[in-house]
């Protein structure tokens, strides 16, 4: 049973990344072709000011709080992707508390799969520091890859621990 709810999780994580990524994609794109008056389907922080390059960055986090926070606080603790799978995040803490953490750290620790924090990357390379960029980047895999690993043999993701939460089967959808 462990096994199943474990790919349930893995289709989960896999329908939310793809709707996710669909929205920030034409929205984000949507605002660079009009900005730049160039239809592309990747984002080119150097041909943006530091202002665009901003509204950017502020359009993905927006749309990254609306997918991973406004959806599950409204909806039982459910993304799409968990609704879809049957699956609801329980909270050890306050609701609001346990999403805020859930988001930062799939953000700023587990972020190498989500496209806010492939944009920041590419934000801070453009504007910032090339090299911060890449390190960031690298440690961003790395870290990616302990998560999975410890997902692996623990059926829980680092931002799960973190966050005090647990991604169980939703009995009420099973059932209804």
């Amino acid at each position: 049973m462990q096994k199943r709810n474990s790919l349930r999780r893995v289709f989960a994580y896999i329908i939310d990344w793809f709707l996710s990524l669909l929205l920030y994609s034409f929205i984000t794109l949507f605002y660079y072709s009009i900005v730049t008056q160039l239809k592309t389907t990747q984002i080119d922080f150097h041909n943006l000011s530091l202002f665009e390059g901003s509204v950017i960055m502020c359009i993905c986090f927006a749309v990254y709080v609306l997918y991973f926070v406004m959806i599950p606080l409204t909806n039982n603790g459910q993304t799409m992707g968990k609704k879809i799978c049957h699956l609801k995040v329980v909270y050890n803490d306050s609701l609001l508390k346990t999403c805020i953490l859930r988001v930062l750290c799939l953000l700023l620790i587990e972020g190498f799969l989500f496209y806010p924090s492939f944009v920041l990357i590419q934000f801070i390379e453009c504007y910032m520091n090339e090299n911060l960029a890449s390190i960031l980047y690298q440690v961003s895999i790395a870290i990616t890859f302990l998560s999975c690993l410890v997902y692996m043999f623990k059926n829980r993701f680092i931002h799960d621990y973190i966050s005090h939460s647990q991604v169980i089967v939703d009995e009420d959808c099973i059932k209804g």
